[in-house]
């Protein structure tokens, strides 16, 4: 893999860390609540997935692209 590849995986991992841990944490209880879907899909869109000044373009677009497919997700 290319020096290129490695810092851009690098780069995502913050993000993909948060994901991880907003998929992985309700599974944890002995049963999975649907009240917690919009409080931690909005934790994600609030904290975890806006743009950050001096992010690589790629984590920007990727982050872009899992807030579009979160919304969208939770409109009525």
């Amino acid at each position: 893999m290319t020096d290129d590849r490695w810092v851009v995986m690098e780069e995502m991992l913050p993000v993909l860390r948060s994901l991880k841990c907003a998929t992985t944490a309700p599974c944890g209880e002995s049963g999975v609540s649907s009240s917690m879907v919009y409080p931690v899909t909005a934790t994600l869109l609030t904290k975890h997935l806006p743009v950050a000044p001096g992010e690589s373009k790629k984590v920007a677009e990727y982050k872009q692209t899992v807030s579009a497919s979160l919304e969208r997700r939770l409109k009525p």
